[in-house]
């Protein structure tokens, strides 16, 4: 293809791997996907047959299970992922919870069309164990990805409290928080000319 892969081969571990997808972009932007983490059997298949040097944390060697705080630590720890880590976290938590799409695929009258946000106990508190493991590991950047639903069904804003208290704040201010809302069409719209340019984007976006 034509797209512009950099080189800087940063060490990068993804969460809520999926099959690969947000991994894609962070490789074509340089950084090497040391670790993915993922509990879904079919689509650790997926990436262990397209990134045989990765270390895939999922089904049937592990459970992937990102809730499991301790487990999955300490089979990071035990693959060299250290405090003060010198790379990159990277993730999107399950959007479910909070997607407006993902809901008009149900009948409006009924309960599933309702966004549960929070409340859904399997799914919408997973940004705040991915949070746990920022805390733990402190990487030298971190991304979390999700709709923005997400800041609808938010109104007590708990997300930006574990952000800026328990990350920002007991982490001795290290971290520089930005919030970004983009729009996937605009970006490929205004993709960049000088590809050796990554700023360029940023600047006409």
């Amino acid at each position: 293809d034509d797209v512009h892969k950099y080189r800087d081969n940063i060490p990068a571990v993804s969460f809520f791997s999926g099959a690969g997808g947000l991994d894609i972009g962070f490789r074509y932007a340089g950084f090497n996907n040391i670790i993915g983490i993922e509990h879904t059997e079919l689509f650790c298949d997926t990436l262990r047959r397209n990134n045989p040097d990765q270390l895939v944390i999922g089904p049937p060697f592990y459970s992937g299970d990102i809730s499991k705080r301790e487990e999955i630590a300490d089979i990071l720890r035990a693959n060299g992922i250290e405090e003060n880590f010198n790379g990159v976290f990277h993730g999107g938590p399950p959007c479910q919870s909070f997607s407006i799409a993902a809901n008009q695929r149900f009948n409006k009258d009924g309960e599933n069309f309702k966004r549960t946000g929070f409340e859904d106990v399997e799914k919408g508190t997973l940004i705040f164990d991915y949070i746990w493991y920022i805390q733990q590991f402190r990487p030298l950047a971190f991304l979390i990805e999700n709709v923005s639903g997400i800041i609808e069904c938010d109104p007590k804003d708990r997300i930006a409290e574990a952000l800026n208290n328990e990350i920002s704040n007991n982490l001795n201010n290290n971290y520089h928080l930005i919030y970004l809302i983009l729009n996937k069409y605009k970006i490929i719209e205004n993709k960049p000319e000088n590809k050796n340019d990554p700023n360029e984007l940023r600047q006409r976006g």
